[in-house]
């Protein structure tokens, strides 16, 4: 049969099915068309790798596209679906207009391994022919990759103004060329006739389904007509025909330095950028230049970020902090030994080169033996103490909505290479890899302490820098008692590891000239684990409201809270009331009634190593039903 567009028509009771898959890269994160098609097409490429340098190359047709009377060979059968009312398809292309088109290409890559005859998953049978032009979210990939949804190809029809690609493949171990092309619409009528979203380009065999192109000559016309590189090289070689007009040569270009300059200066990765008026080719040494070119605002905020990048990839030493708990991940005091955060200190000081610190971390799958990986985190002073965010990158790709504190007058990079830990945060991810979400669906309920070791790796910058800049000298709260006595907060108490209690807020017990402080209606003790609240030496409150955090060197501790330190609602925080009963619990909040006058309630599940910071004060009543 005629290589041409074969659409497959709708049968009773099949579900109708309208894809939604390009949707998931329209988000903030990701500026424009051109980023979505960089930051997946260079991903699925390095994943594609050979253990090699990875070479792309985009080339964009421009406005003298592959003129109609070439061009219509190559979609026979296709104009009817295109022309649908119900297409889905808003700018249309037209019969007559010349084909602007682009190209993505790679090398150094193995090429759409597997069967192309395979129709259906096969359990483990790998065919990234299969899952490239006939499935959705499913994926061969595992902790060796970049991807995990299995949808990122998608960003390839989503370019093209017809909905539509062409994939022309050579294979590891085959030499055989393929050439195959697939569309996707939205169901719809053709002469009275319902038609499924999926077309597909190539030889229908007997039982219906679409083969690669056998012909040998459409193949070579097919490399000609749209000015592929690829001869007897294996890989990829992708054609976006009618190729969406807001994807420039420009846009292209600040993509590919913004979301790819690890990679680029790791020397794992080139780029070329190629229009019929100039090839540009960004690599590690002409990265400097490439970004030169791109906009004002993007250079001032990429060249300090790609200069600590430099700097990173020349390091071979490091700052190496306690290693992790078995337990939750937290930052403490304790997290750098006090001799190694005096030479941390004494190197991260402005007008210094930059400091490398390592953070060991524990990824512990569930029904899996816990691994030993790390993360790297690379600081440097910057000239113009502005605030700002830290940049995650995982394994090369810039994850760039993860919201870590931001840090004044300190650039930095937060670098996750390992696979165990990288394996971790990538199941964290949506479909457009732009955030580490504790909800996904890939990752909720995979890992122990997992939402823990997010906030842990995202947090680091801020806690390594508050450590490194905080000052040693203790608080004296006796200092200058016998000039001027001013009463501390009421209800605050510290309470420290170990049998003594430390109360750094409001601990005195006699003020100056032997006054007696003011009666206390509750008193706050520790207990292994946590804390009891007791009625104090005044009178008994009909209510009490208690707020705990984990106490820190500066600052509100309760403002400081984060919900992946505990909740005071969830395990492993257990409560008990003896004449008492709850009436709120959520977060680091909680609100009793008092029943008797000897009432106690009892917290515990806390780390143990840390300080507790706890707030009780009494509350009205106000009649609200305890809960049992």
């Amino acid at each position: 049969m005629e290589d041409s567009w074969v659409f497959k028509k709708v049968a009773p009771g099949d579900t109708t099915r309208e894809p939604i898959n390009s949707e998931f890269f329209a988000t903030e994160a990701i500026n424009n068309p051109a980023q979505a098609l960089v930051r997946e097409g260079v991903q699925n490429a390095l994943d594609a790798g050979d253990d090699g340098q990875v070479r792309v190359r985009i080339f964009l047709s421009g406005e003298r596209g592959l003129p109609s009377s070439l061009a219509k060979r190559y979609f026979v059968g296709a104009w009817p679906h295109y022309m649908a009312k119900n297409s889905g398809l808003r700018d249309i292309p037209s019969v007559a207009e010349q084909c602007r088109y682009l190209v993505f290409e790679d090398f150094g890559t193995h090429g759409l391994r597997g069967n192309p005859a395979q129709w259906h998953k096969i359990d483990g049978t790998a065919n990234d022919f299969f899952n490239f032009f006939r499935s959705e979210g499913q994926s061969d990939k595992g902790e060796q990759d970049r991807g995990r949804w299995g949808i990122g190809k998608f960003v390839f029809p989503r370019s093209s103004r017809a909905s539509s690609y062409f994939g022309y493949t050579i294979r590891r171990g085959d030499s055989r060329p393929l050439l195959m092309g697939r569309a996707i619409l939205k169901s719809h009528d053709v002469q009275g006739v319902r038609y499924g979203s999926d077309g597909y380009f190539g030889f229908e065999s007997a039982n219906q389904l679409v083969l690669p192109v056998a012909d040998d000559t459409l193949i070579h016309d097919f490399r000609t007509d749209f000015n592929l590189h690829r001869t007897t090289e294996t890989g990829l070689s992708i054609v976006v025909p009618w190729c969406d007009p807001e994807i420039t040569e420009s846009l292209l270009l600040e993509a590919v330095v913004r979301d790819y300059f690890y990679p680029l200066i790791a020397r794992s990765l080139v780029v070329e950028i190629e229009t019929r008026e100039r090839k540009l080719t960004i690599d590690s040494a002409s990265l400097p230049r490439a970004v030169s070119e791109i906009r004002p605002e993007a250079q001032a905020e990429l060249e300090p970020l790609i200069k600590l990048a430099q700097w990173s990839q020349e390091q071979n030493t490091r700052f190496t902090v306690t290693s992790p708990t078995a337990g939750a991940p937290f930052w403490s005091e304790e997290a750098i030994p006090p001799e190694l955060l005096n030479d941390m200190r004494a190197a991260f000081v402005p007008g210094a080169a930059p400091i490398a610190v390592r953070v060991p971390v524990c990824v512990r799958e569930k029904q899996d033996t816990p691994k030993l990986s790390y993360f790297d985190v690379f600081l440097s002073h910057d000239i113009e103490d502005g605030a700002h965010r830290p940049i995650f990158i995982r394994e090369g790709i810039i994850i760039p909505d993860v919201r870590g504190p931001k840090v004044h007058g300190v650039r930095s990079i937060v670098n996750v290479s390992d696979k165990a830990l990288a394996t971790m945060l990538g199941d964290s991810e949506g479909p457009a890899h732009t955030q580490w979400q504790k909800d996904s669906s890939n990752f909720r309920g995979k890992y122990s302490y997992g939402p823990q070791t997010i906030a842990f790796v995202t947090r680091s910058v801020r806690e390594i820098v508050k450590l490194l800049t905080e000052t040693t000298v203790t608080e004296d709260l006796n200092l200058l008692a016998d000039v001027f006595f001013v009463p501390l907060a009421e209800g605050i108490t510290v309470l420290t590891p170990g049998p003594e209690r430390r109360s750094k807020r409001g601990g005195a017990t006699v003020g100056p000239g032997g006054v007696p402080p003011r009666p206390q209606p509750l008193r706050v003790e520790r207990v292994r684990g946590g804390f009891t609240v007791r009625p104090g030496d005044g009178k008994v409150p009909s209510a009490v409201e208690v707020r705990v955090a984990y106490d820190t060197r500066r600052g509100n501790p309760l403002k400081r809270y984060n919900r992946a330190d505990f909740r005071i609602d969830e395990g492993p925080i257990t409560t008990t009331f003896e004449g008492s009963s709850l009436r709120e619990a959520d977060r680091n909040k909680l609100v009793f009634n008092v029943i008797r006058p000897d009432f106690t309630v009892t917290v515990k599940g806390f780390d143990e190593r840390r300080d507790l910071y706890v707030r009780a004060v009494p509350k009205e009543n106000a009649n609200a039903s305890p809960q049992a």
